[in-house]
């Protein structure tokens, strides 16, 4: 073999070797990608779950304090709008982080569906097809449900809390001020003759 003919031969060797190693290395970025997008899922729901349990612990504990305490007027008014204020920041803080954990979520599914383009033997796609098949007739009821939904209805359920008090409390004062609606909530609350 001529010089020509081995550098030749060499470069094919390296340009073929070159091309293996860039298709693996694309293949471990697109996988890199998706367990990077995973792990901010999960950091998003442990964010979601930590604000949520804080704001039930303070949230119960306003309760508490709404149903004992005799203090009167400003406190029994002010307790009952820090109920409604807690139930709307975690509505609205748990809304912003599912609106990023979908968005985490969908990148990672483009990253294992062009990695699936890369190694079609993976058969990724069939593989979460069948799955999601088989949990949704296992479990039909919860593999609709949506948990944003469930964690929505927590944090409203706070918010009625809170105006279930307010009313409590604005009626106490009303009446405490003008006598005359006593008797009006008084005829109201009669049983029937």
């Amino acid at each position: 073999m001529s010089k020509l003919e081995v550098e030749s031969s060499a470069d094919k060797k390296s340009r073929s070797t070159g091309a293996a190693q860039a298709v693996t290395s694309k293949a471990q970025l697109l996988w890199s990608l998706y367990l990077s997008e995973r792990d901010f899922i999960r950091h998003h729901e442990t964010q979601r779950t930590t604000a949520s349990n804080i704001l039930a612990a303070v949230a119960a504990g306003l309760i508490v304090a709404s149903g004992t305490s005799e203090r009167g007027f400003p406190y029994s008014v002010i307790v009952p709008i820090l109920l409604i204020g807690i139930g709307v920041f975690g509505f609205l803080f748990c809304g912003r982080l599912y609106s990023l954990l979908q968005l985490h979520a969908n990148r990672s599914y483009k990253y294992l569906q062009a990695l699936e383009v890369e190694h079609p033997d993976l058969l990724i796609s069939e593989v979460k097809k069948t799955v999601d098949a088989d949990q949704a007739r296992k479990y039909p009821f919860f593999s609709k449900l949506k948990l944003n939904r469930v964690w929505a209805a927590f944090h409203l359920m706070i918010v009625l809390s809170g105006a279930l008090f307010l009313i409590v409390a604005l009626t106490d004062i009303a009446t405490d001020q003008w006598p005359w609606l006593t008797s009006i909530v008084a005829r109201r609350n009669a049983p029937p003759i």
